[in-house]
C-alpha cells in the first residue's frame, strides 16, 4: 500500500482504489455550535474543498438548536450517522460508539482518524484497539496548555496518537516540559478564521444606523458570551469611565447568556451608562460582520470556552484595535504595541489602553493596519490545511509509525 499526499499539485502515489488524496474521518464530540467547533468544521470543509475524501462524525442533538447539522449540509459535507459522540464521559455511549467505530473500521476504514476533543479521542483509541487496525490517529487540541491531564487523555495519547496538532507555541513548550506527549510528534498549527468573511476591505452594510450609533460616536465594543467569568466587571466599570470622560462613547456587547440582566444590563444601569450600552445579542453571518466593523476599540477580558480566542482574530482581520489581557494563548494573538494592545488584567490596565487608543487615532489606524495584515498572514484557512497536510504527510508516509 503506497501512503503520499499529493501536496499543491506535485505528482504522488496513489491511494487505495487510486484515489489522489487521503479518506479523512474527522470524530467531534459534541453537537454545539460552541469552542472549537467551527475551527473543527472549517478544517474538514477547507480540505474538501482541496480534494480530501471527508467523512464527519459529531454527537447526537440533546436539545437546542441544530445549527451544527445545518452548518455541516451548507457545506456539502458527508456526515457518518449514528454516533452519540457525547462532550462527557458516557460509559455506556462510549462502548456504542467504539463498537459502531469497529465495524466501520473494518468495513470501509478510513486512510486517517482526525479527532478533536478528548472523549471522540477516547472512542477512536478503544475502537483502533479492538479492531486491531493501524489506522493512523491525528489529535488537535485547542487550549493554550494543551492537553488535559487525566488519565482518559493520558491514556489516548500514548497509545493510540500519532501526532499532535497544538494551537500555539505555547501549548507545545507545556506539552514538552511537562511530558504530556512526545515533542517530536507536536505541532503547531494555528486555527483558522474564514479571513474571507472578516476581510476589512470586504464590502457590507454600515450597521451603525441600524445599531442606533450615533455616526461620530467612538464605540468601545466587546464579543463575549455574557457570563461573569469573563470579567464584565471590569468591562463595564472601564465604559462607565469612558462614557464620563467623552459624551461621544457608545459602548456595544456582542452575545447571548442566559445571566445577560445580572452580569451586564442591571450594573450598566446602576452605573449610570444604561442608556449608552447597547446589546445587539447573537448575530450570525454579515450582521456580525457589520456589527463588529462598528467598534473603535475592541476589548477581550479572558478565554472562554474557545481557547483559541477566535473573536479576538475576527477583529484583527477586519483591522479593528483590540486590547487583550496577558491570559491564556492571548499574549501570543496579540503584538503588544504592534498589531494591539496587551494589558495585565486590572480595570486601571484596561483603562489606560483605552483612552489612549481613543485619544491618538493615528495609533488606532497604525495597529488595525498592522492587525489586518497580521491576521491574513496567519490564519487563513489555506495556510491552516497546509501546516495540517504536512503533518498528514509525516504520518501516511510512516515517519510518524503508529502508537
Amino acid at each position: 500500500m503506497a501512503w503520499s499526499l499529493r501536496v499543491r499539485g506535485r505528482a504522488c502515489s496513489a491511494y487505495p482504489g487510486g484515489r489522489d488524496m487521503p479518506d479523512v474521518l474527522h470524530l467531534y464530540g459534541n453537537w454545539k455550535w460552541t469552542g472549537p467547533t467551527e475551527l473543527a468544521v472549517h478544517l474538514a470543509e477547507s480540505q474538501q474543498k482541496a480534494g480530501y475524501q471527508v467523512r464527519i462524525a459529531f454527537g447526537r442533538q440533546r436539545g437546542g438548536d441544530d445549527h451544527f447539522t445545518k452548518q455541516t449540509q451548507r457545506r456539502s459535507l458527508n456526515r457518518v450517522e449514528g454516533f452519540e459522540l457525547p462532550k462527557h464521559f458516557e460509559p455506556v455511549s462510549l462502548v456504542r460508539d467504539a463498537l459502531k467505530l469497529t465495524t466501520l473500521l473494518q468495513s470501509k476504514p478510513p486512510d486517517l482518524i482526525h479527532c478533536h476533543l478528548r472523549s471522540d479521542h477516547l472512542i477512536a483509541a478503544v475502537a483502533r484497539k479492538i479492531s486491531r487496525r493501524t489506522i493512523p490517529i491525528v489529535r488537535s487540541t485547542y487550549e493554550p496548555d494543551g492537553p488535559g491531564t487525566d488519565v482518559r487523555e493520558r491514556f489516548s495519547l500514548r497509545t493510540a496518537t500519532n501526532a499532535l496538532l497544538v494551537a500555539c507555541e505555547g501549548a507545545r513548550d507545556i506539552v514538552a516540559r511537562e511530558k504530556r506527549y512526545d515533542p517530536e510528534r507536536t505541532f503547531v498549527v494555528e486555527p483558522a478564521i474564514d479571513t474571507v468573511r472578516f476581510d476589512r476591505n470586504r464590502a457590507v452594510p454600515d450597521a451603525r444606523e441600524k445599531l442606533g450609533l450615533p455616526r461620530d460616536a467612538f464605540v468601545f465594543g466587546i464579543v463575549a458570551r455574557v457570563q461573569a467569568r469573563r470579567r464584565f466587571d471590569v468591562f463595564l466599570e472601564v465604559a462607565r469611565r469612558l462614557c464620563e470622560r467623552d459624551p461621544r462613547a457608545r459602548v456595544v456587547i456582542l452575545g447571548g447568556g442566559t445571566h445577560q440582566k445580572e452580569v451586564a444590563r442591571d450594573p450598566a444601569a446602576a452605573m449610570g451608562i444604561g442608556d449608552r450600552v447597547l446589546f445587539p445579542g447573537v448575530l450570525r453571518a454579515d450582521e456580525y460582520v457589520a456589527a463588529l466593523r462598528t467598534f473603535d476599540v475592541k476589548a477581550y477580558m479572558v478565554p472562554g470556552t474557545d481557547g483559541t480566542c477566535r473573536a479576538v482574530k475576527e477583529a484583527m482581520c477586519s483591522g479593528i484595535p483590540v486590547v487583550v489581557s496577558d491570559a491564556g494563548m492571548l499574549p501570543q494573538l496579540v503584538r503588544h504595541g504592534e498589531t494591539g494592545l496587551v494589558f495585565d488584567g486590572s480595570i486601571d490596565g484596561l483603562d489606560q489602553a483605552v483612552e489612549m487608543l481613543r485619544t491618538q487615532p493615528e495609533l488606532r489606524r497604525r495597529l488595525g493596519d498592522a492587525a489586518h495584515a497580521a491576521a491574513l498572514a496567519r490564519w487563513t484557512r489555506d495556510g491552516m490545511v497546509r501546516g495540517v497536510e504536512a503533518v498528514y504527510e509525516q504520518v501516511l508516509r510512516g515517519s510518524l509509525a503508529s502508537r
